[in-house]
Order: structure tokens, then C-alpha cells, then sequence
């Protein structure tokens, strides 16, 4: 990639709790095609044995990991742009949620 920022990235990443039973997935109303999306949200977990993190976005078929936050936030957006191609609405904003288990 070039100088300068890509205009097809969501502007923002947001960082926020919620527990996996607040989790819910995009709503399937709408063409999916044509429609745009306001939120993607990644579920965030620890893997409490070999460490590092996985993130899953709820209602898409786009998962990463990585060793730290910081890498996972940046392979998500990687993620998020490998998914959507051109002619498909891009979200404006991605959500890590990270999940805490009981």
C-alpha cells in the first residue's frame, strides 16, 4: 500500500466490555449487498493455555489471531479489508469485544 491513508478503511476502532451474553450478531434483515453496515463486532478471547488471543466477528465468516491486543486489532482490520472487496459496503466501525467467561 501506498503513502497516505486508505479511504476504504472504518475510520475507527473501538475497544469495549461486554460479557458473551450481550454478544449478539448483525441483524439479517436487509440485502446484504446493498445495504450499509454501520458495526462490525469482533468477539475477543484468551487462550488461557497457550496465551495470545482470537477475535470471530459475530454474523461473518472473518477470524484472526494474534500474541497481543495490538496485533489482533491490526489483523482484524487486515481481516476486514481481505473480506470486503470493492463492491460490497464496508463497515464504518469495527468493535473488539472481549469476552469474559464465568
Amino acid at each position: 500500500m501506498g503513502g497516505g491513508a486508505d479511504a476504504r478503511r472504518p475510520e475507527a476502532i473501538s475497544w469495549v466490555w461486554r460479557t458473551a451474553s450481550t454478544l449478539r450478531a448483525p441483524s439479517a434483515r436487509g440485502d446484504a449487498v446493498t445495504s450499509p453496515i454501520a458495526e462490525i463486532i469482533f468477539e475477543v478471547s484468551q487462550d488461557d493455555v497457550d496465551g495470545g488471543y482470537s477475535a470471530s466477528a459475530l454474523g461473518y465468516g472473518i477470524h484472526t489471531q494474534g500474541e497481543t491486543i495490538e496485533e489482533v486489532r491490526a489483523n482484524v482490520r487486515d481481516a476486514v479489508d481481505c473480506y470486503f472487496d470493492e463492491t460490497m459496503p464496508r463497515p464504518r466501525l469495527i468493535t473488539l469485544a472481549p469476552t469474559r467467561h464465568a
